[in-house]
């Protein structure tokens, strides 16, 4: 009896074992876009009573572990420029981004009382208002975009439907709304070669950044949003209309893709050309709010870490040259990680250099830099290539 007792315990045990080790990586999943921080703050002793001091203390350490959260997802710089409207949106409601915090030491340090708190902070509604007072766009110069998609209906007789742009329009109207630039592509579509426009359309990631490129936008959005429809068997005069899209974001200087989606949805409606319209708008919003975060958080990783920046120098007569600037960035650049040389050829180099910083901010310190009795003349900046020569 004991023995059959004993059994079942630890049948209990181990299914409660078993029970714990699924269901906490769950839990630990689903609150990964947290932070742990430990923050000292400060209470006033002089001003007010113990207990009041005690409860400044706390606030003041909330307020700070905030802080050293929102450090985590913009750099100190852009920190000190938008301290007023990180204040207003972010830091003035502390505590709502405090998930949980336990006090690990308290104690009077003369006229002060000081409490060391260990705090987790949920970054996720930090990362909303960032987004939405536009400092990581600020933070990135403020890129122009062009958007350039193409609405199709695979129907003869709907092919010269007017307003083929519909798609193009909601996603421009929410980048708009978040903060971002907008280059008109008008000029663009009329002043492309038809069979270009249509093989950056398909795929060419390429082409695509050159129109980009030519027409003063550093991001091209493109992409199709296709419907085709059938007939409703319950009922002649409906049709269910059918729109796939998809849609990249690219950089106009080096072609490289920072945000791609793809949406499809289904609307019934009795007229197609109106079905495709309304359904055409929704996979517009969606797509829009999938590209949106997949650019901010691509910015918000380039502006928090390292960049890879290519910068190409000509006019150095020999490889002993080379070495010299090469030394004199890495000695005289401050953020500087790292230079990788990628070729040396005719004096020309080419290199990708690691950097805490931006193309601007790298350009400005490159012809302040003398290296023997050379100096760098810089003849082009895009968002992430720098063209500089000998003088």
């Amino acid at each position: 009896m004991v023995k059959h007792k004993r059994l079942k315990k630890l049948i209990y045990i181990f299914f409660c074992a078993l029970n714990i080790f699924f269901y906490m990586p769950a839990i630990s999943f689903c609150e990964t876009n947290k932070k742990e921080v430990i923050s000292l703050g400060v209470g006033d002793l002089g001003a007010m009573s113990e207990a009041s001091a005690r409860d400044t203390a706390i606030e003041d350490a909330l307020k700070r572990a905030v802080e050293q959260a929102v450090g985590t997802l913009i750099n100190s710089e852009s920190m000190v420029e938008n301290f007023e409207l990180l204040y207003d949106h972010i830091y003035s409601k502390s505590s709502g981004h405090i998930k949980s915090y336990n006090i690990i030491d308290s104690y009077k340090d003369d006229a002060l009382y000081k409490v060391k708190v260990k705090a987790v902070v949920s970054l996720d509604n930090i990362i909303d208002e960032l987004d939405s007072i536009g400092v990581l766009i600020n933070r990135k110069h403020k890129p122009r975009v062009m958007v350039i998609i193409k609405d199709e209906i695979t129907d003869n007789k709907l092919q010269g439907f007017p307003d083929l742009t519909v798609t193009e329009n909601v996603i421009i109207s929410k980048l708009i709304s978040n903060g971002f630039k907008i280059v008109d592509a008008k000029e663009g579509k009329e002043l492309t070669k038809h069979n270009q426009l249509l093989h950056s359309l398909g795929g060419d990631n390429r082409l695509a950044a050159k129109i980009g490129h030519e027409y003063g936008a550093e991001v091209m959005i493109i992409g199709k949003a296709i419907a085709s429809w059938t007939n409703i068997k319950i009922s002649s005069n409906m049709k269910s209309v059918n729109v796939n899209a998809t849609v990249r974001a690219i950089r106009s200087d080096n072609a490289e893709v920072i945000a791609s989606t793809s949406e499809s949805g289904t609307e019934v409606h009795i007229d197609v050309a109106k079905g495709a319209q309304n359904a055409f708008k929704e996979i517009g919003d969606r797509l829009s709010d999938n590209l949106i975060k997949q650019i901010l958080d691509k910015w918000r990783i380039e502006t928090t870490n390292v960049a890879l920046i290519e910068l190409t120098v000509s006019g150095l007569d020999t490889f002993k040259d080379l070495v010299k600037l090469k030394n004199a960035i890495k000695q005289s650049i401050r953020g500087v990680k790292a230079i990788h040389q990628r070729i040396f050829t005719g004096g020309v180099a080419r290199f990708e250099v690691d950097i805490r910083g931006d193309t601007q901010s790298l350009a400005e310190e490159l012809v302040a830099i003398k290296f023997g009795n050379m100096e760098l003349d810089i003849t082009d900046v895009t968002q992430n290539n720098i063209i500089a020569q000998i003088k």
